[in-house]
């Protein structure tokens, strides 16, 4: 392994002090929920990953901090069926992938390209026999304008073997007023709204059992149309009272009367809202309301008044192929956010074993388990 141009120290530590570390996490702008140990936490409790905390030092001085979760890669698909949430912990310790999330967080801007070699010389040298691979490695959104940075971290990823792919997402700058932002909105969006306000429909926090029943009920309408796999209610339950009790995230449902029409949990940590877990009723489909944008609108009011600065509306194929990527790129485009182009970085260590893990994948697939 070549020597690295500047003396780094690593450390795994063993014994965290959790306050510590998340306070670091929002001591900087690229800081976000991904990277603080209660994201840890519920990943640990729905998925059964591991979470690796190492700090990188230089003379004593701390100058970076990097999470890296191990489990196994399709956790998510296995969790779907009973029999294969049994297996999970058998299978995050025999196949586990590292996930990279969006991480290191940079105390001393100017070693980002050296922290980011010393990670990568440290991933190789302990962890490249006992993992699958490296999945979903970028850097933080924030630094994506920093270009020479960019060209630097894919060099690195390219010399240690990683594959990258152009990736993207939308920031919906929150620092300007409602009025402000409405006006950036695409046509159809306002149009979808005002037709919702129309018709009674109104935004809710899901609060109550009942509420996160409703919110559970879309999500398997959803993915029976051919939405994305879905959670048990008792594991969604789990995370959304992680998100709630740390005060990190909720989930809000479009409701018109007593019936629901759509639903979206988010995360907001350090001025961030990222948005995960779009759902849509029947009803609201049948009934051509658009509950998405109404909660969608309603997140950027309340983002707003709450004082965070980034509304991020999760990743899109900036070069869109299939149908379904064209729309979901259009449906993002519409809400007048910037485009922040980046590029994710994956790498296979255990061929073989790769290639079995993505027949099961394909196998869930054909059984209707996305």
């Amino acid at each position: 392994m070549k020597s690295l141009p500047i003396e780094i120290s690593a450390h795994r530590i063993e014994n965290l002090d959790k306050v510590a570390w998340d306070q670091r996490v929002a001591s900087v702008p690229s800081g976000t929920f991904a990277q603080t140990t209660i994201n840890a936490e519920m990943r640990k409790a729905m998925f059964h990953d591991d979470a690796i905390f190492l700090t990188f030092h230089v003379h004593g001085e701390l100058v970076a901090q990097f999470l890296l979760m191990i489990g196994f890669s399709s956790a998510m698909e296995m969790g779907r069926w009973s029999l294969g949430a049994a297996a999970l912990p058998w299978a995050s310790r025999m196949l586990p992938s590292g996930v990279w999330l969006r991480g290191p967080l940079i105390f001393r801007p100017s070693l980002a390209s050296d922290v980011l070699e010393h990670i990568l010389c440290y991933v190789e040298d302990n962890f490249t026999p006992k993992l699958v691979g490296i999945q979903n490695a970028s850097l933080p959104l924030d630094m994506v304008d920093d270009r020479p940075l960019m060209e630097a971290a894919g060099e690195l990823f390219r010399r240690f073997s990683y594959e990258g792919r152009p990736w993207a997402t939308f920031f919906v700058g929150l620092r300007h007023t409602p009025q402000k932002l409405w006006s950036t909105f695409h046509a159809s969006a306002r149009k979808n709204i005002k037709k919702c306000e129309r018709e009674g429909v109104e935004v809710i926090e899901a609060t109550t059992e009942e509420h996160l029943r409703l919110y559970h009920d879309m999500r398997v309408e959803t993915h029976l149309r051919g939405g994305p796999v879905i959670d048990s209610f008792d594991r969604l339950a789990a995370s959304l009272e992680h998100l709630t009790s740390a005060n990190c995230g909720c989930a809000f449902i479009a409701m018109k009367g007593e019936s629901p029409v759509a639903g979206l949990v988010i995360t907001h940590y350090n001025g961030w809202i990222e948005e995960r877990g779009v759902a849509y009723s029947n009803l609201g489909i049948r009934q051509g309301l658009h509950g998405s944008d109404l909660i969608k609108w309603h997140i950027i009011q309340w983002g707003h008044k709450n004082g965070y600065h980034t509304y991020n509306l999760a990743g899109v194929n900036p070069n869109p192929i299939s149908t379904k990527e064209k729309n979901i790129f259009r449906f993002k485009k519409k809400w007048g956010g910037e485009l922040i182009p980046y590029a994710e970085y994956t790498k296979v260590l255990r061929p073989g074993t790769e290639r079995v893990i993505r027949f099961f994948r394909g196998g869930l697939r054909r059984l209707g388990i996305r």
